[in-house]
């Protein structure tokens, strides 16, 4: 329950103008920021209060307010008011000084006036809530000190740093499109940022050589083995005369170019290469092939070869999706298999 010091101290934040029946009204004063250079310190905006003793007359605001906080009838507020101001008045004639929390002090002087002294630690102006004085050092007491040079060597530092950055910016900008040709190729090496690694041209000769096929009868042996067996790529097959030497033949249009299935005498396949084939091995000699499929086998994969040339490469799985190769793929490298993916 809200006592009347309380209730007087939300009437003065709300009116400019709050009578206490039979003792004196307060009438407050808007007083606008001020600064005491002297003291150093910086005082909000508030309100000044000042009490008069001639307005006695009850206008209701605080008997009102009182009975709304209480719950008490009008007459039984202002019968309150009355026993308040009594005690009031008896401390003071005592020589008591009376104090009203958040408000101020009462006491009589020698001259036996009434004098009121505000609560200046609290500020009845509501646009000033919670702004609190300030305190500051006066001018006399700041003996201002103004590196010129220290700022200027700052801006140049920040200068300098800036400078430093786009130098090595500037320089491959110029570098990178005249030295390498990484407009002509659109790819780029760490090797090009190196302004002192030497560009040696590359030169390419082609190698001509002619082959002689010793009999007609081992000429179309060989030939027509490859022929039936090469996978077909843009048109062309690779027919391999020897472990070093190969040429290009154009294909047939009538055959077909999907890689038929070709049985090995021990079970292993010929598969033409598909999207993704997962490969564990590579040999040229068909001896290692057989060793090395039947060691497979044994471990419960599913082998198939597929011939490149003079080359067979050992597959364990075909797929169009290269996530499906992934179990495989970890299988092979449980059982210290090095497999990887032709593509």
């Amino acid at each position: 329950m809200k006592n009347m010091d309380e209730i007087i101290v939300e009437l003065i934040l709300e009116h400019n103008c709050v009578i206490i029946p039979s003792f004196g009204g307060f009438v407050s004063k808007d007083i606008g920021a001020s600064i005491d250079f002297e003291k150093g310190t910086m005082l909000p905006p508030s309100k000044h209060l000042l009490f008069n003793i001639q307005l006695k007359n009850n206008d209701g605001l605080l008997t009102a307010a009182l009975s709304r906080a209480q719950g008490i009838t009008f007459l039984e507020a202002n019968d309150l008011i009355s026993k308040t101001v009594h005690n009031i008045q008896s401390d003071l004639s005592s020589g008591k000084k009376v104090s009203l929390e958040n408000i101020g002090t009462f006491h009589y002087n020698q001259e036996n006036i009434l004098v009121f002294e505000q609560d200046r630690y609290f500020n009845f102006l509501l646009t000033s809530y919670g702004l609190a004085p300030l305190q500051f050092i006066s001018n006399q007491t700041i003996e201002v000190v103004k590196p010129i040079k220290n700022i200027n060597n700052k801006s140049n530092l920040w200068k300098y740093a800036a400078a430093a950055c786009l130098l090595p910016f500037a320089f491959y900008s110029f570098w990178i499109p005249l030295k390498t040709n990484v407009l002509s190729s659109g790819m780029i090496s760490y090797h090009d940022l190196n302004p002192f690694k030497e560009n040696i041209p590359q030169h390419y000769k082609l190698k001509n050589k002619s082959y002689k096929i010793d009999s007609e009868e081992d000429s179309n042996s060989t030939f027509e083995n490859q022929k039936a067996i090469a996978p077909i790529n843009d048109g062309v097959w690779v027919y391999q005369i020897d472990a070093e030497n190969s040429i290009y033949i154009i294909a047939d249009k009538t055959k077909v170019e999907e890689q038929p299935i070709i049985p090995l005498q021990n079970g292993f396949n010929y598969v033409a290469p598909a999207a993704f084939n997962c490969i564990v091995g590579c040999y040229s000699q068909k001896e290692n092939v057989e060793i090395f499929t039947k060691k497979l086998i044994s471990n419960g994969f599913q082998v198939s070869l597929i011939q490149e040339g003079a080359l067979t490469k050992v597959c364990i799985g075909q797929s169009n999706d290269a996530t499906s190769l992934n179990i495989t793929v970890e299988k092979a490298k449980s059982l210290g298999l090095e497999p990887w993916i032709l593509h």
